[in-house]
């Protein structure tokens, strides 16, 4: 499929506010299938909050740093209790320039089966590719002029692109999810999930069928972040998709 975007496009000048970052892989509680679980306090900026160790790095030229969720403004709808476990979860991180995560083991974060949730606010989506969360040349998850993208590899090379009918609003909070089974190439096989924190709306779901059915076995260091988004959490699982997801955006 022909990419609507290069990777020489991608800028960093934007901010985000990340949550909650988790990768799952397995069913909707935090088990053994999480593969890493990222709240972003204070003082535990970088910590993976699951078993697995996988703890993030700066990439930028300086530390992001964890702030309190404030009472108003951008991030003020991200919640402060993870639902599942009714944990507090205070803290949140800008990405803005030059700032944004990684982790080295690249292994750890390519499967064929996998759901990435996050809490998410975009202060600008510009006209260039914004990256959520990557793993280049296997898969990545982002954002062109506003749109949600899933771009997955088989090789090294234009990606697939899976793209649900929504376009996303600056200076908004999101929860979003993705649920990805590359073996189901139906529209049972890609789920995107996707709420508005900020205007109370519904969680929306899409279903999209896809090609690729196996992800390329990429060296790349696993990112979160193309700076410019306040995020609060971010989960990262192997997981079951037909199994309910981790439930961050609702309770």
């Amino acid at each position: 499929m022909t990419s609507t975007y290069t990777k020489t496009s991608l800028t960093k000048t934007s901010v985000y506010s990340v949550s909650l970052a988790m990768l799952l892989l397995g069913g909707a509680a935090l088990d053994a299938s999480t593969v890493a679980h990222w709240r972003f306090e204070a003082g535990e900026t970088f910590t993976d909050s699951s078993e697995n160790g996988y703890d993030l790095t700066s990439k930028g030229t300086t530390n992001p740093s964890s702030t309190v969720i404030p009472a108003s403004g951008n991030g003020s709808k991200f919640p402060s209790v993870i639902p599942q476990t009714d944990e507090t979860n205070a803290g949140m991180v800008s990405l803005s320039t030059n700032k944004n995560f990684s982790q080295s083991s690249s292994s750890a974060f390519i499967n064929n089966e996998f759901t990435f949730e996050l809490y998410m606010n975009a202060n600008d989506f510009g006209s260039s590719v914004k990256l959520i969360a990557t793993v280049d040349d296997s898969w990545r998850l982002l954002t062109y002029k506003g749109d949600l993208i899933l771009a997955l590899y088989d090789a090294p090379g234009s990606p697939e692109e899976v793209k649900p009918s929504i376009s996303l609003s600056v200076n908004v909070d999101y929860y979003i999810g993705v649920s990805v089974d590359l073996a189901d190439t139906s529209t049972d096989g890609i789920t995107f999930y996707v709420q508005d924190l900020t205007n109370e709306t519904a969680m929306q779901t899409y279903n999209i069928a896809h090609t690729t059915t196996t992800l390329n076995a990429s060296t790349s260091a696993f990112s979160i972040g193309s700076p410019s988004r306040y995020c609060n959490r971010v989960l990262f699982r192997w997981c079951d998709r037909r199994s309910p997801l981790l439930g961050c955006g609702f309770k």
